[in-house]
């Protein structure tokens, strides 16, 4: 009876032991899965420094220009979305108006069209920063025949009417305006513009309107 009761005791043991070691083995085990995800994982990108803040208000801007299509041709009620939807990706306030006239109907497709344009911009008010109304910072951009999302490839020929709306009205650094278009062709590579647009800091009030530049 007793070496019954001895042989009961060392299984007993036994199973413990059995369950400790199972345990320590699946905590190793997370532990180096965390090791190998944290290994693995994308470097943070720190926040902006109070350096980065740039002083800003805005400036308005009155644009118009027309648009000769022998490759895409849009309605003006489709015209002004995609104008609407360029200018205020670069950082346009949103109470911007787009204005297209010249197709024969309003939503017919139209190879010709006449766009106006009022805007405004954030400008840098780097030589008198008292004046300033908010703080932006400088954020790197990229529109090409695939980004963003509501650009395509038949947009060629409206980022080439564009060009001075967008390089001479936007306070854009490092601009780079590449665009070559080939009538009755499509191509993802025909148009490429990067460069650092300014954007509020976080936690700004974008839809107040600032107080203007030079006004």
């Amino acid at each position: 009876m007793r070496q019954l009761e001895f042989i009961g005791r060392i299984s007993g043991i036994g199973r413990r032991l059995g369950s400790a070691a199972v345990a320590w083995t699946l905590a190793a085990t997370m532990s180096a899965a965390e090791s190998m995800a944290a290994q693995d994982a994308p470097a943070s990108t720190p926040g902006p420094t109070p350096s980065d803040a740039v002083p800003v208000a805005w400036q308005h801007h009155r644009v118009q220009f027309s648009y000769v299509g022998q490759t895409t041709l849009y309605s003006c009620t489709g015209l002004e979305a995609k104008v609407r939807d360029i200018l205020l990706f670069l950082g346009a306030r949103n109470d911007l108006t787009v204005r297209a006239q010249g197709c024969p109907d309003i939503s017919a497709p139209s190879h010709l069209a006449w766009v106006r344009v009022e805007f405004d911009t954030l400008a840098p008010l780097d030589g008198n920063p008292a004046g300033a109304s908010a703080m932006a910072q400088w954020v790197p951009f990229s529109i090409t025949a695939r980004r963003p999302r509501f650009m395509d490839e038949g947009d060629c020929e409206l980022i080439q009417a564009m060009k001075d709306a967008i390089a001479k009205e936007f306070g854009l650094q490092h601009l780079d305006y590449r665009v070559r278009c080939f009538p009755h062709a499509l191509s993802s590579d025909d148009f490429a513009i990067t460069g650092n647009a300014l954007r509020m800091q976080s936690g700004a009030m974008t839809q107040a309107r600032l107080k203007p530049l030079g006004n």
